[in-house]
């Protein structure tokens, strides 16, 4: 997970793997400036490759990719 400070604001930003290993970046929200969050990471390790389940949540909302 990135933060970063941008003029519009704090841009949240995830790392991923594709299907052939390669990393990939999403764009999950942008938040304002002066205001506190809460960021809740979910996540479910399963046996195998490839099917770990993350879920990232700021004040009680889900982010970012399904």
């Amino acid at each position: 997970m990135g933060l970063e400070d941008t003029p519009e604001g704090i841009q949240v930003t995830v790392n991923d793997t594709s299907a052939n290993g390669d990393f990939v970046q999403h764009d999950l929200a942008l938040l304002e400036r002066g205001v506190p969050y809460t960021i809740k990471f979910w996540i479910k390790l399963n046996h195998g490759r490839n099917n770990d389940l993350v879920r990232i949540y700021y004040g009680g909302r889900l982010i970012g990719p399904d």
